[in-house]
């Protein structure tokens, strides 16, 4: 702990400040609805509206306000979705997402299967029944894939 303390003097210098510091918590409204068009098409509408939000307020830290609308289509083993979101600033995200339920012909209901073993050597079976494939797009209109995780093992990198 001595080591740790010593390494954070080292690193920055202290201001003479006031003995207090102020700073508005990132409150926000969330409002959210679904509605079911004709029995397979729905459409949901998400809002989060920043209540600290504005250029007057010298203590501020906001939750950016945005609206995400996602048109879907769903039936049993299939669903399709189209999430669109804006914020504030007039940034657009886009996205795409598929769900697929299977059916799997050993009766097991599994459709895919991986076993995991943890830093400690715990070992961990996790199944599914269904599996779902997304991709977005941020602001810029470039692709946004999943990155891939520095520590997974060689052989699934």
């Amino acid at each position: 702990m001595r080591q740790y303390a010593n390494r954070i003097a080292n690193t920055f210098t202290p201001l003479d400040t006031d003995s207090s510091y102020f700073m508005n918590l990132p409150t926000a409204v969330n409002l959210m609805g679904d509605y079911n068009i004709d029995g397979r098409f729905f459409v949901s509408a998400s809002a989060t509206i920043a209540l600290t939000g504005g250029t007057k307020d010298d203590h501020k830290t906001s939750a950016l306000t945005s609206l995400t609308v996602t048109p879907r289509y769903e039936m049993r083993h299939l669903g399709a979705y189209l999430p669109l979101s804006v914020n504030r600033y007039g940034q657009v995200d886009a996205g795409v997402a598929l769900r697929a339920v299977a059916h799997v012909p050993d009766g097991s209901g599994v459709l895919l299967q991986a076993t995991l073993e943890h830093a400690d050597g715990r070992r961990e079976t996790v199944r599914t029944r269904q599996l779902v494939l997304a991709l977005g797009r941020d602001g810029s209109g470039a692709p946004r894939w999943p990155g891939r995780r520095r520590s997974a093992p060689a052989s699934i990198r």
